[in-house]
């Protein structure tokens, strides 16, 4: 309800109206309706709501007139004492449209001289839509689409019913009569004239099409419903229909009238749709070639489908009373002989549709065209596409005239109730293998077996097993075991079990495409999750090993889990013991083949992970820089979702970017680069000016070359250099930078710790708590590049000491603290110690007495 309608002092006096009208509703729609009960409560009303003046107040925006109409109880006295209180009530509409005579139309048993009373009193009202209402449209269509059936249980108070509503064609005639544009309207969401929602009816009558024919042929050729939409002959062709004979077909009768009177719509594709009908008859099929002989029979559709083809597929299939499809098929065949030998679009031939029907229909189209080699387009022959839906009797035919002992029909009849047919058939099929390597067994557990119940699941397992025990520790072209299947297609529990019971070394077996047992039922997509969850504590209370076990493919069981909860189960058990934070866990398991898909589950489904801090102080962040596996991928993902992380300090003081310095010098040049990047944040600075865009190389390179252009840059990324320098500045617990790392670690390229040492070049200069400057740190690793660029930095840190007393030439002098003693005895490493010497030549003396 709009703010304003509630404002001003008549609001609750509205409100109190409203719910009043509510009441009166709720009683109008109920049990209890009759002329004296709903006077007394309506005198006991104020008049405006008798008058429905405060209806758009409600949820429907319904007036009482309405509400009557749809009761079942609905009298023509109740609806004269409405309309004497209200006459404008019959005109009044909902938002939608609908009228009080729509709902007397729809409701089965509204009496017919209520309909008649309401068209009286408002003729216009034929003529409206309801449009926007489920299988409505004009009050004509609300007739016709009532229940299709005429019996109907009714429940009066306690008792129930069986009441009889027959259409009255009076009042169709009626409808039709003063408002005849009503045949052809199609204004409904189902987008169907009058005569196709009469054709769905199980009470059709001639007399009742004749009705909404007679007067406008033209709409015979009207098609409607939703998708494409169907002519009337297709509807009438797919429904149960009552006849005299009490035959579950159309009246042939409406069916001869619809196909006479309309020749020009029987078209090939129209014979494709009615012979796939499951009431057709070969009198139909007969009347519709005598009417139309110039319609072949051979035309086929864009899927090329031709009758025959649908025959075959006729819905009727699977009746008792199903052979009455063989005179049809006979008829057509006799007609067009070629039929039989036409394939589809699929490269069906009929015949393959039809070993799913009778064997009669099978041996007919057989002994018209014997070809035991025939393939369909996935290579299946006959015998096997009967194997998985025809009938026992049909499978026996078949494979007299048509097996192939190379064939493995075994795993074909896996999905029907053959499989014991088929082994007495053919006993060495339970050891023949397919075209990946898989035997009945592999075959039978990787297939869905939605609907079949447990029990029967484990018989078929289990005879399959009996026959063939080798087949438990038979692997198939992808390695994968009998049990491997079960896991992956999160067969039911009591299936594992048993496998695991009759070859419990199984769990061991590592498949090189998808892993373990436990890989596969982590990866299973099924939704069946207290069963996964079930199998997955069975495996692992069998092996408890394979919690993290990696293979080279998929990873370790983490990697592959499908969803949440199994992620989470194998989480915990996987890091049982352990402080509970997973993520920082998991960026060090040496077992996990790739982090990034750890890491962006974690990020997708469980968030907050990524954002604790562990008992050293440390995000996720932190463990990821430090790792000798880290990657900027990874590092990306991290940052992109908490970049608070990047200025954060653990317990030791020190940020993310301490923590890469000092593990980051095994890792390639590119990686360093890479995630050096990321945690400056600089991987989106982009240089503007002409010398930078023809540069090519890391972004330290193009990084460096700006700096003597950041004049050129924009707002954001001076955004940029403010982080770098918070960044730069940040000291870890000992009063170390991270350039005092870079330079003790050689973390970095000469290139990097010149970047480093550029963008804040007060660095330089700024001593731990031991006193000890970047050169200093230089010096006790023996970085020589680094130590040359630090001289030229800053040329007066060569006779600074630190905290022991000892000047940079001092600690380069010693072995100890350098990872390559040989350096000490290159030429580059004698020119480094006299340019330390020249630039504070007072350590001599100092420099002689540490060499010697």
């Amino acid at each position: 309800m709009p703010i304003d309608r509630l404002a001003g002092p008549g609001a609750p006096y509205r409100n109190r109206m409203n719910e009043a009208y509510k009441d009166l509703i709720d009683f109008c729609q109920g049990g209890d309706l009759t002329v004296s009960l709903l006077r007394k409560k309506l005198e006991a009303s104020p008049e405006d709501i008798v008058r429905g003046n405060l209806k758009p107040d409600t949820k429907y925006d319904l007036t009482l007139l309405h509400c009557v109409c749809s009761n079942p109880r609905v009298t023509l006295d109740i609806v004269r004492y409405l309309v004497d209180i209200y006459p404008e009530a019959v005109r009044d509409g909902s938002h939608d449209g609908r009228l009080p005579l729509h709902e007397a139309c729809r409701i089965e048993t509204c009496p017919d001289d209520v309909i008649e009373y309401l068209v009286d009193l408002h003729p216009d009202a034929l003529g409206v839509s309801w449009a926007r209402a489920y299988a409505a449209g004009l009050p004509l269509h609300c007739l016709l689409l009532r229940k299709a059936s005429n019996r109907y249980e009714v429940e009066y108070g306690d008792a129930t019913v069986e009441v009889k509503y027959e259409l009255n064609l009076d009042i169709v005639r009626r409808l039709v009569e003063t408002y005849p544009e009503a045949l052809t309207n199609q204004d409904n969401e189902s987008n169907r004239t009058p005569l196709l929602c009469a054709c769905e009816r199980e009470d059709l009558s001639m007399d009742l099409v004749r009705l909404l024919v007679d007067p406008e042929l033209s709409v015979l050729a009207q098609i409607g419903g939703y998708g494409d939409g169907k002519l009337p002959l297709e509807v009438l062709m797919d429904q149960n229909h009552l006849t005299k004979e009490k035959e579950w077909s159309p009246p042939f009768e409406v069916v001869r009238y619809l196909i006479k009177s309309a020749p020009a719509t029987i078209t090939p594709s129209l014979m494709v749709n009615i012979c796939r009908s499951r009431y057709v008859t070969l009198e139909t099929v007969k009347l519709i070639v005598e009417t139309r002989p110039d319609v072949s029979l051979l035309d086929q559709q864009s899927d090329g489908m031709l009758p025959l083809h649908s025959l075959c597929l006729n819905d009727r299939k699977h009746d008792d009373a199903n052979s009455s499809l063989l005179p049809i098929i006979e008829y057509v065949v006799d007609l067009y002989p070629d039929a039989v030998t036409t394939r589809n679009r699929y490269g069906f031939l009929p015949i393959a549709y039809a070993v799913n029907t009778t064997l009669e229909i099978t041996r007919f189209l057989y002994e018209r065209n014997p070809d035991p080699l025939y393939q369909d387009m996935w290579g299946r022959s006959l015998l096997a596409s009967a194997c998985q839906n025809g009938g026992i009797d049909t499978v026996k035919y078949l494979f007299k005239y048509t097996a192939s002992q190379d064939e493995p029909l075994l795993h074909i009849s896996l999905e029907s109730d053959q499989t014991e047919m088929l082994f007495d058939l053919y006993p060495e099929a339970v050891a023949a293998r397919n075209d990946e390597g898989r035997l009945p067994l592999h075959e039978f557990l990787s297939r869905d077996q939605f609907g079949t119940d447990a029990e029967t699941f484990l018989e078929i397992v289990q005879f399959l097993v009996t026959q063939f025990p080798a087949s438990l520790k038979l692997a198939d072209h992808d390695g994968m075991l009998p049990l491997h299947h079960a896991c992956k297609n999160n067969c039911p529990s009591c299936i594992v079990k048993f496998l695991v019971g009759a070859y419990e070394e199984g769990i061991k077996v590592d498949s090189p495409k998808y892993g373990l047992p436990l890989h596969c039922v982590c990866a299973a997509t099924s939704y069946k999750q207290e069963n996964t969850l079930e199998i997955i504590a069975f495996l692992l209370s069998k092996y408890p090993e394979a919690i993290g076990a990696r293979n080279e493919t998929v990873g370790t069981p983490l990697e592959v889990s499908y969803s949440t909860a199994i992620f989470e189960a194998i989480l915990r058990q996987r890091y049982s013991g352990k402080t509970p934070y997973y993520l920082h866990h998991s960026l060090r398991d040496d077992a996990i083949l790739s982090p990034i898909k750890v890491v962006r589950f974690f990020i997708k489904n469980f968030g907050g992970n990524v954002k604790e801090i562990d008992n050293l102080g440390r995000y996720p962040l932190h463990v990821a820089a430090s790792s000798p596996r880290a990657s900027r991928e990874v590092v990306k993902e991290l940052l992109n979702f908490h970049p608070a992380a990047a200025l954060h300090q653990d317990k030791q003081g020190c940020i993310p970017l301490h923590s890469f310095l000092c593990n980051c010098a095994s890792l390639e040049t590119s990686v360093q680069n890479g995630i050096f990047d990321e945690l400056m944040n600089i991987a989106n600075i982009e240089d503007t000016s002409e010398d930078s865009v023809q540069q090519s190389g890391s972004i330290i390179d193009e990084l460096m070359l700006g700096l003597t252009l950041v004049w050129h840059r924009s707002e954001s990324v001076f955004e940029n250099y403010r982080f770098i320098s918070e960044a730069l500045n940040v000291k870890d617990r000992n009063g170390c930078l991270p350039l005092h790392v870079a330079c003790r670690r050689g973390a970095l390229s000469v290139l990097g710790v010149k970047l480093l040492g550029a963008l804040d070049n007060t660095t330089v200069q700024s001593a731990d708590n031991d006193r000890e400057l970047p050169l200093h740190k230089a010096c006790r690793g023996g970085h020589l590049e680094i130590i040359n660029y630090l001289l030229e930095q800053y040329a007066p840190a060569s006779g600074m000491r630190n905290a022991s007393g000892y000047l940079p030439i001092h600690i380069l002098c010693r072995k100890s603290g350098k990872g390559d003693l040989s350096a000490m005895e290159t030429p580059e490493y004698t020119e480094t110690v006299f340019r330390l010497l020249r630039a504070h030549p007072e350590a001599v003396h100092d420099a002689l007495c540490c060499a010697f």
